[in-house]
């Protein structure tokens, strides 16, 4: 209330009624847009929020835990390793995922949506835009991996999908932890070639 009084100018006042029962939620956007939102700038103030909207859609409270709960029971069974998820943008060094379950997520993905337009407008193109825009350069004249980064301090991974010259289709994920800080983008450069030489290779 503070800082909304503080932003408007104007007293803000909280009123205490109960919520009619004909209200209505209005949606003023499709998911696969904000997904998106999120995706490119790799924008972890987003992917918390969405933990907390999944909880209050799904219980009517902002209670994180009761999505992990149920997520771990409805939905890690589709993984072939463990996992332990702590938050809502996997920035927690309690965090456990293998890059097993981040291809075996990648397959679900595929499942979910076939259409790989709409999938790849989810994730970054590679030498196109978001957190991939300088990591690659375009094949042929066109990208050839949409890729999610994660990038904390000593980490760097990159999970997607790579469409070789062949046309085949590929899940990928690499994992890099535990380097000096200042190897990073040598991490990265020696990512994109391996990428780069299976698109041109296979």
């Amino acid at each position: 209330m503070k800082l909304l009084s503080d932003t408007l100018g104007k007293k803000v006042n909280l009123l205490t009624y109960k919520k009619p029962n004909d209200t209505k939620i209005l949606y003023s956007g499709e998911t696969k847009n904000l997904i998106r939102e999120m995706m490119l700038p790799s924008d972890n103030f987003i992917a918390e929020q969405f933990l907390m909207m999944c909880s209050w859609k799904q219980y009517g409270q902002f209670d994180t835990y009761l999505v992990r709960d149920w997520m771990k029971n409805k939905v890690y069974k589709f993984f072939s390793n463990e996992v332990a998820i702590f938050d809502g943008s996997g920035l927690s060094s309690y965090n456990k995922v293998t890059p097993q379950n981040n291809v075996d997520l990648l397959v679900l993905l595929k499942n979910k949506i076939p259409d790989e337009r709409v999938r790849f407008r989810l994730f970054p193109a590679g030498g196109v835009d978001g957190t991939l825009k300088r990591t690659y350069s375009k094949d042929q004249g066109e990208p050839f991996v949409f890729a999610k980064t994660g990038t904390i301090t000593s980490v760097y991974n990159q999970s997607g999908y790579l469409v070789t010259r062949s046309g085949r289709r590929l899940a990928f994920s690499f994992m890099n932890n535990n380097y000096i800080d200042d190897r990073a983008s040598e991490i990265r450069k020696e990512m994109a070639k391996i990428i780069t030489y299976i698109r041109q290779t296979y």
